[in-house]
């Protein structure tokens, strides 16, 4: 894909009034506009390649209008039954029901987008809702020659005909249409038919063989990735995550793959089951018996293995074999908190993006190994066994997506009550945060509240979170902080009033109470985590590599590499140090103790690793040196 320049704009935050809405709802207007114009391009590309049957290439164009078509379109409707109807010729049936599924909430009486998922339900055996869908097709297109055929068939009606086997659910024969040839839809329907049949012949066969793996035959396997083949020799029952393991073993070089075997027709499959294999079993047997001079050797299954193109390598072409896309020096305009907002999540709350999806990819993992017949009772339901490992997985994804959804809600908090501002240097930079303002209090405070919520609901699901136990504690700071601005004891200004309609006395004790119970909860979350192993002592070679790196970075104005990442203990202790050095700030502006807060947090922040001379740099500029400064001159 050709680079595009992206063009940032700078949010504008503070105060607002009625011209910058109307002028910021034009913008969104004008932005919505592009977007549809740009999905309907993409949409008429797909048609023309859904006119040359090249469905592949058509879908890739439907996927790219469909990120772009402005959610709930009218649209949008047609844009996913062709979607649909790409994903039931590639025999990919359950997207197909799904994008036509998407098709029909968005418009009800899409005929198109029925008679594909009834299509693609009679492909599935799902017969009673296949002929749910042609039904209601039928009743809204009836004069519809192609959609009333499609009727007659699904349902088995009309001419005396025997009614076409849908995906092996009957044994009777589909009969020709008298004086021509089948229709596309009736052969489909009979080549499934008769797969199922061959299946049926086999079933047996393979359940005899589930249940006695050790008297599978053992077959030659050869397994080809580009231009490198290997051959091995496996069970005929292996487990497809087996089969996986085996492929991996011997391309230990290759990334992520599919592994495909040839079909009675010579197209590649995908082979994503036990049973995927057994078919790329019989399918060899096939063409060995019809071969002209029959080999006495034991037959060789064929695989070929294809590696996953990487997303960033990934460009759709046009005609001419041609990047297609955004012109070269096409300049978009994107707001800046969009393209910072993955950033702001990684930097200020610590979050893995994908971490939920890890979680439940391993979950779906567990519980297809606990389905493999060779897995004992005792193995798969067992109190230690692969479901309960599997449930665990699922417990960590769903608290790991409620602990983020909090986290949305901390960050759209800390916009409205920092403004968006860095933390000045004069105000201790880091360890320290951004003068708070209190001018959108209820709106923060309703912010703080919602995120409390989510975090305290992933501790139900997952008790010993914690995630979410020290962002509760993060939480507190942060409403601390807010309570600090109201009360006009945040920012330089120490003669600073109290925000209006905010009592000082009120809102500090308020505080205080705040800053106690964030301490006492990062206390506790301390003590759920596991002792950390001790750190093994740098080289001289590596001490010294890293120094070189470091001064290479500031050279080139970037942020220099820390030596070692910051364990989950040392990023609790900073925020821990945080707290009480913010504390110690406040009670220093209304007179009170401070300086053994303050001792504390630094203890902290040097048990967790942080620089020495950004602790000095911070207590420089605390508040209370600051005003023990002032007053000896």
């Amino acid at each position: 894909m050709p680079a595009v320049a992206v063009k940032r704009k700078s949010a504008v935050f503070g105060g607002s009034n009625n011209n910058n809405n109307n002028n910021n709802n034009e913008k969104e207007n004008e932005d919505e506009k592009v977007f549809l114009e740009r999905s309907l391009e993409f949409q008429q590309e797909g048609d023309q390649f859904m006119q040359k049957k090249e469905f592949k290439n058509a879908l890739q164009f439907y996927e790219q209008a469909k990120q772009l078509m402005p959610k709930g379109h009218e649209l949008s409707s047609g844009l996913d039954a062709s979607r649909a109807e790409c994903y039931l010729v590639m025999d990919r049936l359950a997207d197909a029901v799904s994008a036509a599924s998407d098709a029909l909430k968005m418009n009800g009486e899409n005929a198109r987008a029925l008679v594909t998922r009834a299509k693609a339900y009679a492909s599935t055996e799902n017969e009673t809702r296949a002929k749910k869908d042609i039904a209601r097709a039928h009743e809204l297109l009836p004069e519809d020659s192609h959609i009333k055929h499609m009727h007659d068939l699904i349902l088995g009606v009309g001419n005396g005909k025997t009614p076409a086997g849908l995906g092996g659910m009957n044994l009777a024969p589909s009969s020709k249409k008298k004086g021509g040839k089948m229709s596309a839809a009736e052969q489909q329907l009979e080549l499934q038919r008769k797969q199922r049949l061959e299946m049926e012949q086999r079933q047996k066969m393979q359940e005899h063989l589930r249940q006695n793996p050790s008297q599978a035959p053992m077959i030659h396997l050869k397994a080809k990735l580009g231009d490198d083949t290997r051959v091995c020799v496996l069970s005929s029952a292996i487990a497809y995550r087996d089969l996986v393991t085996t492929m991996t073993n011997k391309f230990p070089d290759a990334g992520q793959f599919t592994i495909k075997y040839t079909d009675e027709k010579g197209d590649l499959r995908p082979l994503q089951t036990r049973e995927d294999f057994q078919i790329a079993i019989h399918w060899t047997s096939v063409r060995l018996s019809k071969a002209e001079t029959p080999s006495l050797a034991p037959p060789c299954v064929k695989l070929t293995l294809v590696e996953l193109a990487k997303i960033e390598d990934m460009a759709i072409l046009g005609e001419d074999g041609k990047p297609v896309g955004l012109p070269p020096n096409e300049v978009v305009e994107i707001d800046e908190w969009i393209l910072d907002f993955a950033a702001l999540f990684r930097e200020h709350l610590g979050i893995d993006a994908e971490a939920h999806l890890d979680f439940h990819s391993d979950g779906l993992d567990k519980c297809s190994e606990a389905l493999e017949p060779t897995k004992s009772l005792e193995e798969s339901n067992g109190p230690d066994g692969i479901l309960s490992e599997a449930s665990k997985k699922f417990q960590e994804a769903a608290a790991m997506a409620t602990f983020n959804w909090g986290n949305v809600h901390m960050c759209s908090a800390r916009k409205k009550m920092d403004g968006g501002r860095e933390p000045p240097a004069e105000e201790g930079g880091n360890p320290g945060a951004a003068i708070a303002t209190a001018a959108n209090f209820d709106e923060v405070e309703k912010e703080l509240a919602i995120a409390a919520s989510r975090f305290e609901a992933a501790l139900e699901i997952k008790p010993d979170f914690v995630d979410a136990a020290t962002a509760l504690a993060q939480r507190r700071y942060e409403r601390a902080r807010l309570l600090c601005a109201a009360a006009g004891l945040s920012g330089p200004d120490s003669t600073r009033k109290p925000e209006k309609g905010h009592d000082a006395k009120k809102r500090t004790a308020e505080a205080e109470q705040e800053f106690s119970q964030a301490v006492d909860e990062y206390r506790a979350a301390l003590k759920q985590l596991p002792d950390e192993p001790p750190k093994t002592p740098k080289t001289a070679e590596e001490l010294e590599a890293h120094e070189q790196a470091v001064k290479e970075a500031q050279e080139k104005g970037e942020d220099p590499p820390v030596l070692d990442e910051p364990t989950m203990r040392a990023q609790v202790l900073v925020m821990l140090g945080n707290t009480l050095f913010e504390q110690s700030q406040m009670r220093a502006r209304v007179g009170k103790e401070w300086k053994s807060v303050l001792e504390e947090a630094v203890g902290h922040f040097k048990y967790a690793g942080c620089n020495q001379t950004d602790i000095d740099a911070a207590l420089k500029v605390h508040k209370g040196n600051l005003m023990e400064a002032a007053a000896a001159k």
